[in-house]
């Protein structure tokens, strides 16, 4: 969705919203204001990456990406603090302490600090030790120890327990003690130890030699009595020890080192009458053991799964990036193939993906049944192309329809004048976008079943364009990504979609409406008011038409122009022109074609004038452009920022290579040095497709920064094969 333009609201936090920025990148202070001024007016994140460099100083896309986000945070958290004053203010009396806990309030960085204040002056319904002793006056007893005065409160034992809970109570309470939990739970206290320890679930254990449960506690063997230093555990541990305890195989808890906190608790500097000393110090003790403890338990396992929760996303998010940016295979014919148990689904689609027929056919042991080899056959020899591409969906049954396929070119059924491969492509995400609305109105006569199958075909020709189809979060590429806030999975996705397709740049001619939503600036209004002019006028020569489009004003048109491109190809709507309307001749101009933004032209033609070159023949002339800029160096900033724009080529990953053979996991030998590529990264290592029923897993520990990117062919050699388990591990070569 689009950055819309900032609401002003009331600022209470006691950080300003630069300082959160200031959290995520480097930047000096007055730049990172400019930051959250151009994010107040509304400017996405690849508008002001690409071209207000003169604002943020440098930063790659991905920065000005993680600025978007503090930003975001910091408004929300500005709400929940300024709505969390108000709740709480209304419960306190003393005017002094409300304007103590308004401060703690707004000294807090996030919203579980915000809920933990909130809870102890919360009333509620649920009566807790506290309350009684407060509801038989006990409070002010204790607020009269802590003054330093001796007080009588009586010899009973409910007396004294009364007093010692008050006492504590408000203990837990100073903003200290809550600095201290705080700085705990985030490992900022090198002196009190935290550790993450699990055990079997009591259901678990009861029934540790059922056969099934024995397969589930199998999935999650190294943390069924797991122990690691809360400040060591990684991000895909938590992450692990989290899913095994969303499926009731184990529990996981923090111990604390409580012994460490006697010395730290703020409390044992305040001076007291000497005849309290006694109860003050039995106070502490239950302070620290029945609530700052639990509270630090709490509070880490909450920091622990948040800050894993993040690393996820932002794994996923590369992940993501790195899918949309997958070059296609151009000018070939596909034979796309979804695999499942017993059926296979195909569609048979010609170079730019229009669907020309579909089939499905069943598995007879390691074979396609007779009808669906005919069909292939009949299909590849129909091809207008000399190149046939079978393009493979990697889920379910994908390895043995590879087989089948391979053993079908090895063994040359297919007609002889054709050049026929085969390779694998990601089908997450293709079933969910065939019983959507847009696979109805794109493929109306194809079977639900079969929609899948066009989507993997179409993925090998045009991946950016078909991906934008699917909601982001159902291209599953992350680690346990299962497991993370839908909420904020969605709304991190949704910004690196927009961000990687105006980024890789739009052809405004030829993208459909669907594409033209995910540019920067614009939206489902104005992506549909493009498509309408484009049906209404022909072909859009000029981005200074993008003004006369309905639904693109100045801001709009501000941060949209430099990711549409214009190469002046007839537009590929269906519906011709049915009514054209008189408009005033465009001027065409050939900074168009480039990522050049419409405000920096002037500068273009200057830079062009002075090295020698006609602006006419610039894409068709790279080389000597990159030659002839590069000879000066003495650029103006603002030249310079252009020179960059007119280098820049899109940054892309390979489409999947071609292959005509599989190998079986029996065959693999340690030692061995293969090539495969990248298919997913997580925090502890990289996934590598070597051509087998598996992937190979590269561990972390082997990798040196910067690991490579999903898409990327690499070389590995095979470390360990595990055959019954199906578990390769390899090296980095």
């Amino acid at each position: 969705m689009a950055n819309k333009k900032a609401i002003k609201e009331e600022w209470v936090l006691n950080k300003n919203v630069e300082d959160f920025i200031l959290d995520e990148v480097e930047v000096p202070v007055d730049r990172a204001k400019r930051i959250c001024k151009l994010f107040d007016e509304g400017c996405e994140v690849a508008y002001v990456a690409r071209y207000r460099g003169d604002v943020h100083g440098g930063l790659e896309c991905e920065q000005v990406r993680h600025a978007f986000e503090a930003y975001k945070h910091a408004q929300e958290l500005n709400r929940k603090v300024a709505k969390a004053m108000v709740n709480v203010s209304a419960k306190i009396e003393d005017s002094k302490e409300k304007s103590a806990v308004s401060e703690m309030i707004k000294s807090c960085s996030d919203a579980a600090e915000v809920v933990e204040i909130t809870k102890l002056y919360s009333a509620g319904t649920r009566k807790t030790k506290a309350s009684i002793a407060r509801g038989l006056g006990f409070e002010e007893l204790a607020r009269q120890i802590l003054d330093g005065k001796f007080v009588k409160f009586g010899d009973s034992d409910d007396s004294k327990e009364h007093l010692k809970i008050s006492l504590a109570d408000l203990m837990n309470k100073m903003e200290k003690t809550l600095k201290i939990v705080n700085d705990v739970s985030k490992q900022l206290i090198s002196s009190v130890s935290t550790t993450v320890v699990s055990g079997l679930t009591p259901k678990i254990k009861k029934m540790q030699e059922d056969k099934d449960v024995q397969k589930s506690m199998s999935h999650f063997k190294e943390y069924l009595n797991f122990r690691k230093a809360a400040n060591k555990i990684q991000n895909y541990q938590v992450l692990a020890l989290e899913r095994a305890e969303e499926n009731e195989i184990i529990n996981w808890k923090i111990e604390v080192n409580a012994s460490c906190l006697t010395n730290l608790h703020p409390a044992k500097s305040i001076k007291i009458h000497p005849k309290m000393t006694k109860m003050f110090n039995e106070a502490i003790e239950y302070s620290i053991t029945k609530l700052m403890v639990p509270k630090i338990q709490r509070a880490t396992k909450r920091f622990l799964t948040e800050k894993a929760h993040q690393a996820a996303i932002r794994c996923f998010s590369k992940n993501l990036e790195q899918l949309f940016s997958r070059e296609g295979l151009r000018g070939l014919t596909i034979v796309a193939l979804d695999p499942g148990f017993e059926t296979c689904k195909a569609a048979y689609l010609d170079p730019s993906g229009d669907v020309l027929s579909t089939s499905k056919f069943a598995y007879i042991k390691k074979e396609f049944e007779k009808k669906g080899v005919e069909t292939l056959k009949c299909w590849v020899k129909q091809s207008k192309t000399q190149l046939v591409v079978f393009a493979i969906g990697d889920g379910k049954g994908s390895y043995e329809t590879q087989s089948i396929v391979a053993n079908m070119i090895q063994r040359r059924v297919f007609d002889n004048s054709k050049n026929v491969s085969f390779c694998v492509v990601s089908e997450v995400g293709a079933s969910k976008y065939s019983i959507t609305d847009l696979a109805i109105a794109e493929l109306p006569d194809i079977e639900v079943t079969q929609r899948s199958a066009v989507s993997i075909g179409r993925r090998l020709i045009d991946p950016m364009a078909e991906y934008v189809k699917i909601e982001p979060r159902h291209l599953g590429m992350g680690m346990y990504q299962h497991s993370i806030n839908s909420n904020k999975l969605s709304e991190a996705l949704a910004l690196v979609v927009r961000e990687r397709v105006s980024m890789r740049g739009v052809d405004v001619n030829c993208a459909s409406e669907h594409l033209l939503r995910q540019v920067c600036g614009l939206n489902a209004k104005s992506a549909a008011g493009i498509v309408a002019f484009r049906r209404m006028n022909g072909a859009i020569v000029s981005r200074q038409d993008l003004k006369k489009v309905a639904g693109i004003g100045k801001v709009s048109f501000t941060q949209c122009a430099g990711f549409l491109t214009i190469s002046n190809k007839n537009s590929n709507d269906d519906e011709p022109a049915k009514k054209k309307r008189k408009i005033e001749e465009s001027k065409v101009n050939p900074l168009d074609s480039t990522i050049v933004h419409p405000d920096q032209y002037e500068i273009a033609e200057r830079i062009l004038k002075r090295i020698g070159m006609n602006v006419v023949n610039l894409q068709a002339n790279r080389d000597e452009l990159n030659e002839k800029i590069r000879k000066i160096d003495n650029w103006s900033d603002e030249e310079q920022r252009v020179v960059e724009l007119l280098l820049t080529e899109a940054h892309t990953i390979p489409p999947p290579p071609l292959l005509k053979t599989v190998r079986q996991l029996t065959s693999l030998r340690a030692g061995e040095i293969v090539m495969g590529t990248v298919q997913n990264r997580t925090d502890f290592g990289i996934f590598v497709n070597i051509g087998v029923k598996r992937d190979g897993l590269v561990h972390s520990t082997s990798l040196r920064a910067p690991w490579p990117e999903v898409g990327t062919v690499i070389m590995v050699k095979i470390d360990r094969v595990d055959v019954q388990s199906e578990r390769i591990s390899l090296k980095p070569v």
